[in-house]
């Protein structure tokens, strides 16, 4: 970079010493500016040989902003840099030239000063500081708060397959190939997945610029490798062991199966792939220095749900019957959903459409209202309010029923469980007073302890809810309680709760 300005200090020197010593001849004078040498801030402490009577042009170096001196004839830096170039580096880097590096610059600036010719000697600094470079391609990645990494690479080329071998771990080479030339991705024709879109989230730009040899990244595989990783290049590697698969190893290394296929693609070509024992794998995740967004299309087949049961009531069926006139169906439909991956790793979705191919059908289902008299609805309610289970079946030997009371009436009414006919009332010494109701329709329940008499002739039907009697103790029973039961047309005698709905 060349900066041209008036050396301000030069001129007002001139006039200072015209007017403080006009005596003072153009020898004289120059002997005068040799007794500022030390005040001469140049690295090579460059002496002043003499004052022009009118400013000239005059190129100063400056390497990481220290003045080294001022140049006599820029042309030997340049032939200097050809020749270097020439001896040492053509060999490596075919095809260009060297350059100042980007911490020298110079500047051509107007000045009375005529300076010694030290340019042999700045030359010899710039190569032993190894202030120059190769001419290479440097490439800047940047986001909104500007550029956050630089690489320099000997071949541009060796950057774009790096970085697209790199965009290929999160996509395939034929979406990138589509994108990158511009093309249309064919649309889906049925059922299934495609990419849509690939790009990189951050801006890339190349330049021209000069680097030093060992800032210069030399091939595709160190780019790749740098994308992926950036200053921290060291890995950590698992050794496969018999049995193990993609998954398997993923699943050790706390990665996806697709995640070791990634690092491992030369090797690994699918996650259900069954691995060699002995078999060295790449297991740190990539930290790249760019990242990858990919968009996925789905279109995939849905179900949809009947809604609820539609009921509708039917009085000339028995109360508790139903009857199914219409089998529930699902429908279908056509859904397209876009999916985002960041480096591979799911991000979001969107539903982007959807297209019903098929209604469902709900059931329906006619419930019979008719009641008929001393038929039971198959629907037991508790036999008393406030109802707790204190002895359930089994909670001592031979107890086959379940001992119920009501915790705020100790002798509250006794109802009838479900609608029926009273069968049999009675008393014994083991069950004390005690009512069955035949239900008519297989089923029979059972109500021991009761305080009193049932309250129900046998023979009459009763209504479910209906007052049969009062809880007891009557026979052999410790304080107040409703022995209840049911028993089936086979003579079985299920849990009370699979009709009461406690818990057993």
């Amino acid at each position: 970079m060349k900066k041209l300005a008036l050396t301000a200090a030069a001129l007002l020197f001139s006039v200072v010493m015209a007017l403080l010593f006009p005596y003072i001849t153009f020898s004289d004078t120059t002997n005068a500016l040799k007794t500022l040498d030390a005040s001469h801030n140049t690295i090579f402490n460059q002496k002043i040989e003499g004052v022009y009577d009118s400013p000239r042009e005059t190129t100063f170096i400056y390497v990481s902003g220290k003045l080294v001196g001022a140049v006599e004839n820029p042309g030997r830096i340049d032939q200097f840099l050809v020749d270097l170039y020439h001896e040492e580096y053509e060999e490596d880097y075919p095809g260009t030239s060297l350059g100042l590096g980007e911490d020298v610059y110079l500047s051509v600036e107007l000045s009375l000063y005529n300076y010694q010719d030290i340019d042999a000697e700045i030359i010899d600094y710039l190569n032993r500081t190894k202030s120059i470079g190769v001419k290479v391609s440097a490439v800047e990645f940047s986001d909104d708060k500007g550029v956050y990494d630089t690489i320099y690479v000997k071949n541009i080329d060796d950057f774009y397959n790096a970085r697209d071998k790199f965009m290929m771990y999160f996509c395939s080479e034929e979406t990138l190939n589509y994108v990158r030339n511009g093309q249309a991705i064919p649309e889906l024709t049925t059922y299934g997945s495609r990419e849509i879109s690939v790009n990189i989230r951050e801006t890339i730009t190349v330049i021209q610029t000069v680097a030093k040899p060992n800032q210069i990244l030399q091939n595709e595989q160190e780019i790749l490798s740098y994308l992926s990783y950036g200053e921290n290049q060291e890995k950590e590697y698992y050794t496969t062991i018999e049995g193990d698969t993609v998954d398997g190893v993923g699943a050790k290394t706390g990665l996806t199966g697709t995640q070791v296929m990634i690092l491992n693609n030369e090797i690994v070509k699918s996650t259900s792939q069954l691995l060699e024992p002995g078999t060295m794998l790449n297991v740190r995740y990539l930290e790249p220095i760019i990242n990858v967004e990919v968009q996925v299309e789905l279109i995939r087949k849905e179900e949809i749900y009947p809604d609820d049961v539609e009921i509708i009531l039917d009085n000339t069926l028995k109360e508790g019957q139903e009857q199914v006139v219409q089998e529930a169906q699902d429908g279908y439909k056509n859904v397209k959903y876009i999916e985002t991956y960041l480096n591979g790793q799911y991000v979001s979705y969107y539903l982007h459409s959807e297209q019903v191919t098929q209604l469902p059908v709900n059931e329906v289902r006619l419930q019979g209202t008719l009641v008929i008299p001393g038929v039971g609805t198959g629907k037991f309610r508790w036999p008393c309010d406030n109802p707790r289970i204190t002895c359930t079946v089994g909670c001592y030997a031979g107890h086959r029923a379940v001992d119920i009371v009501n915790i705020y009436q100790r002798y509250g009414n006794v109802y009838a469980a479900d609608r029926g006919t009273v069968e049999t009332t009675g008393y014994n010494q083991i069950s004390g007073y005690y009512v069955i109701i035949n239900h008519n329709n297989g089923l029979r329940s059972y109500y021991g302890h009761m305080n009193k008499p049932c309250y129900v002739e046998e023979g009459t039907n009763v209504d479910r809810g209906e007052v049969i009697g009062q809880i007891g103790q009557t026979g052999v029973a410790t304080g107040p309680h409703i022995h209840f039961y049911v028993v089936k047309s086979d003579g079985t005698r299920p849990h009370p709760c699979s009709y009461l709905g406690c818990k057993y």
